[in-house]
């Protein structure tokens, strides 16, 4: 099962703002806000992020998500 696939079955998505993208070579970084409903608790969630990509032969080869994992956990306990 792919992970964009378990997050929409877990949470639900109200905000996804990316704000800034910087790119050198085939890098790209992108900073940004999101906040989440997590389904099974009702327990909205949120966090700056950053999400780095490598590019290859114009495909994602490697995503990297940097966000507020302890506020997401809180969100899960019920």
């Amino acid at each position: 099962m792919s992970s964009s696939k378990v997050l929409n079955e877990t949470q639900e998505v109200s905000i996804f703002e990316p704000r800034e993208f910087f790119a050198a070579g085939d890098r790209v970084v992108c900073l940004g806000f999101f906040r989440y409903k997590v389904r099974s608790t009702n327990k909205k969630w949120e966090s700056d992020f950053a999400m780095a990509f490598t590019v290859r032969n114009g495909k994602i080869a490697h995503w990297r998500l940097i966000s507020d994992m302890g506020a997401e956990a809180a969100a899960h306990q019920g």
